[in-house]
């Protein structure tokens, strides 16, 4: 089995880019009004609304590695590795 070693051209990459891009704009202003939440609603001092960010992101940074790892080497009920193309 062999793979072509074709490049995506700048347009494809920014292409691409552009539309992580969006995707982070809404998060990170989830993020902000979390904190706004955190802050002002609860009542909990911002070092402590950030500690509770940063656990998440620390529990993030460790585990989804370990499941993409685990659904790297998962075999589908076909047999087939997750990555191969289907049959017709």
């Amino acid at each position: 089995m062999t793979q072509s070693s074709q490049r995506l051209s700048f347009f494809e990459k920014a292409g691409y880019s552009l539309g992580d891009a969006a995707a982070n704009v809404v998060f990170f202003s989830m993020i902000l009004f979390q904190l706004n939440f955190y802050t002002d609603t609860l009542g909990i001092s911002a070092a402590v609304a950030g500690a509770l960010l940063l656990v998440g992101r620390l529990w993030d940074a460790f585990f989804d590695p370990m499941m993409g790892v685990m659904a790297d080497r998962r075999k589908q009920f076909s047999g087939a590795s997750p990555g191969a193309p289907d049959r017709a």
